[in-house]
């Protein structure tokens, strides 16, 4: 089992008595969830799947896009159980995997391998100066991060199109959009570094003062942010162009910031004690949508959107709720992006060791310790099961395929 669906069991035994009476009242709470799936038994489907001729979306970025949704737009999404369609072996522990241009790209230690997307066949690898972490496909690079820096690689035959030594740079500390790649890095202060993607020309830096330490970065179209700590505090926005402060400036940071993401002018981000979603304006916006729905368990996990809805899983216990609230129990939640209303909610996996939700058109797809799911994003309807021993922690859909690594392989799956 992987250490994250360990931590996250660990994190959903926490006892329900000392969070019953510290959950503040914010307001009227929505509708009981209006659907409850149906359930099933894993089962492969009958067949092997075919080849696809062409691959039409992509997941090219961890997060899927650059306010790091998890969201594919446009990809149809598995509806119908998956079966395997080819599988990988590298010889090295991979990071989660990107597709790009129906290419596949996984860091394997000190190397970046392209495969091709379509059939699994290996076009390309490249040696790195330190050990990779999840690329990112930014027009014709792959950005790689590394344990001391980052190397743009040309996204057609993996040749170094320029490298930045960062030593200083904080875990997960690395960026990239089209407007630019960015690195939070230590020192007196925690500081951005924003490099030109073409050139690797460095363009501006950034102090943080008070800043935090670890990183959680995500974008705009304009400005990329960093998370300063939990639900309802202030990321910092900076200018993509200048390096400016945008907006209010975040109070003391905390050393372990609430991942979150961006979407039409609103961030959105979880509260684990007490449990409650909350939604922003960005900074420097006052056309975002502002909301907080607290869900009654005693901590919540991943967030992910699709193009309504926002996708919660709920790992922790039920505890009393307060007035006429939602008798809540562990599960996964959908909640209107907008106004943050319950559209529905399951029970129907075992939320202590779900994975991030992965979403797309047409489907979300929930891993867990030993089944992936899939459920329909309108209601809730659970579509099919697949047993996930094969499947790890980390899921990416493209078109009706989905992508994952598990040790030293890379598999993909599709329906037959």
């Amino acid at each position: 089992m992987p250490s994250y669906w360990s931590r996250r069991a660990l994190l959903a035994s926490l006892g329900t008595a000392a969070l019953a009476g510290c959950v503040s009242d914010d307001g009227e709470q929505s509708p009981s969830p209006t659907s409850e799936p149906t359930s099933g038994a894993p089962a492969i489907p009958d067949g092997d799947p075919d080849l696809p001729d062409t691959l039409d979306s992509a997941w090219p970025v961890p997060g899927a896009e650059p306010g790091r949704s998890n969201y594919a737009a446009g990809a149809t999404g598995p509806t119908a159980a998956v079966a395997g369609l080819w599988t990988t072996d590298l010889g090295a522990s991979l990071t989660d995997p990107v597709v790009a241009g129906e290419t596949l790209y996984v860091g394997a230690d000190e190397a970046l391998h392209a495969v091709d997307a379509r059939t699994g066949d290996q076009q390309w690898q490249q040696s790195l100066s330190g050990t990779a972490e999840t690329p990112w496909v930014v027009g014709e690079s792959v950005m790689v991060p590394t344990d001391s820096g980052v190397a743009a690689l040309a996204v057609a035959d993996g040749s170094e199109r320029w490298n930045a030594d960062l030593p200083s740079k904080v875990d997960a500390g690395v960026f990239a959009a089209d407007h630019g790649v960015y690195a939070l890095v230590d020192g007196e202060e925690p500081t951005v570094v924003a490099f030109d993607s073409a050139s690797g020309t460095e363009r501006w830096r950034t102090a943080l003062t008070g800043g935090p330490s670890t990183a959680h970065l995500f974008a705009s179209d304009d400005a990329v942010f960093i998370s300063s700590g939990g639900s309802g505090s202030t990321p910092w926005r900076l200018a993509a162009d200048t390096g400016d402060i945008v907006g209010e400036k975040p109070g003391i940071a905390t050393d372990s910031p609430s991942p979150r993401f961006y979407r039409d002018g609103t961030v959105y981000s979880r509260d684990f004690l007490p449990a409650a979603v909350d939604a922003r304006p960005a900074p420097g916006t006052d056309s975002g949508s502002q909301w907080r729905e607290h869900i009654w368990v005693t901590g919540l996990g991943p967030l992910s959107a699709g193009a309504d809805h926002l996708y919660c899983i709920a790992p922790g216990d039920s505890v009393e709720p307060r007035d006429d609230s939602p008798d809540d129990g562990p599960g996964l939640y959908a909640l209107g992006l907008a106004d943050g209303l319950r559209a529905w909610s399951t029970t129907d996996l075992d939320a202590a060791t779900a994975g991030r939700p992965v979403v797309t058109d047409g489907a979300v797809l929930v891993p867990t310790a030993d089944t992936l799911h899939c459920f329909d994003p309108a209601d809730g309807t659970q579509r099919w099961t697949v047993p996930g021993d094969d499947i790890g922690e980390t899921v990416v859909a493209v078109d009706d395929l989905i992508y994952t690594t598990d040790g030293e392989t890379v598999r993909a799956f599709r329906p037959p």
